[in-house]
């Protein structure tokens, strides 16, 4: 069962090359030294705060309210927006820096924005939607795309379209779990079930079901439990509480998600499923190559103890027990060498 989303870590066995990394990646001095961030953080809270009250004071004009509101934006944005350039330098995205321009925006428009599934404006007070924005996001979800509409205010402006399109390796990482003898994928997912179809589809899994909620997902994996053993791949917190109710709950990306590491059985540090199937064949050969072993070592053992109480001597006893012992080793030592 899949519902998945590449995360890269480094590392030094120098402490002193870590410290100064880790002095470079948070290096918030500026103009009043180490303290520069936490004066930034009062004065954005004293203009927010400030901005809130002078509201309610009908001889102050509005303007003055909206630029504190506005200044505390940007007090409190400074070294998100500083450390945005320095992404964007090194050829990276900060999302931070858009829920920034959002939140400026906001407060300098002055009025409420919606942006979610069309499901989301039966939930608010508000107009319906149009016939012909339906239509739109219709033909956007057949097409594969996550639709989010937007209305500022009483006025629908439009609907985003992003898609999940399929990682270049992904059915072929596919195929090779099911040569593993995975015989049944399953896709749950909140998306859209239209977009679930389209993905799923182009990947060849076997079910897609989607607008399924945290919950919806849990039901899922204990109907399937009844049915048969249940792995669970999942990336985030939405997939937590179904990785805990599965047979065996695999994390993806689990070197920031304290949520799905606490559940899961297995991690994988790396936002990427390539590594599932050498573990599951890996998993596999270690099971089959413990059986071998018990086999030989009680073998052995059903040999030695009847033949040392018809009267084998203890020294030629000795011989096959540690040439036993030395196939056992040499037998596990064969998984150094495993490859799927």
């Amino acid at each position: 069962m899949l519902d998945a989303r590449d995360l890269g870590t480094t590392t030094s066995d120098d402490p002193d090359a870590q410290d100064h990394d880790a002095d470079e990646e948070h290096d918030h001095g500026g103009i009043f030294g180490e303290k520069t961030e936490l004066i930034f953080a009062i004065l954005a809270g004293v203009c927010v705060a400030a901005g809130f009250g002078l509201s309610f004071v009908g001889a102050v004009p509005e303007s003055v309210s909206l630029g504190l509101h506005v200044g505390g934006y940007v007090f409190g944005g400074y070294y998100t927006v500083r450390e945005m350039i320095d992404t964007l330098r090194a050829g990276g995205f900060e999302v931070d820096f858009l829920m920034l321009v959002a939140a400026i925006g906001a407060a300098v428009e002055g009025t409420t924005m919606h942006i979610g599934k069309t499901a989301l404006f039966d939930e608010v007070d508000g107009p319906p939607l149009p016939a012909t924005l339906w239509v739109e996001v219709e033909r956007l979800e057949r097409d594969g795309h996550t639709t989010m509409t937007v209305r500022r205010g009483e006025r629908y402006l439009g609907a985003i379209g992003p898609r999940d399109a399929p990682r270049d390796d992904a059915r072929t990482t596919l195929q090779r779990l099911r040569d593993t003898g995975i015989r049944r994928m399953i896709v749950l997912s909140g998306d859209h079930q239209r977009v679930v179809d389209a993905v799923s589809d182009q990947l060849g899994i076997d079910e897609a079901r989607g607008d399924l909620l945290p919950d919806d997902k849990v039901e899922a994996v204990r109907a399937l439990r009844r049915e048969d053993d249940v792995a669970m791949v999942g990336d985030g917190v939405n997939d937590a509480p179904a990785m805990a109710n599965a047979t065996m709950g695999i994390a993806m990306g689990a070197a920031g998600l304290d949520a799905a590491l606490e559940t899961a059985d297995v991690a994988l540090m790396a936002d990427a499923l390539d590594p599932l199937p050498f573990a599951v064949g890996l998993s596999r050969q270690t099971r089959r190559i413990i059986r071998q072993n018990l086999w030989l070592a009680l073998g052995t053992a059903a040999f030695l103890v009847p033949a040392t109480i018809a009267g084998l001597d203890i020294g030629p006893a000795v011989m096959p027990h540690e040439g036993s012992t030395l196939l056992v080793v040499g037998n596990a030592l064969r998984l150094l060498r495993y490859e799927p």
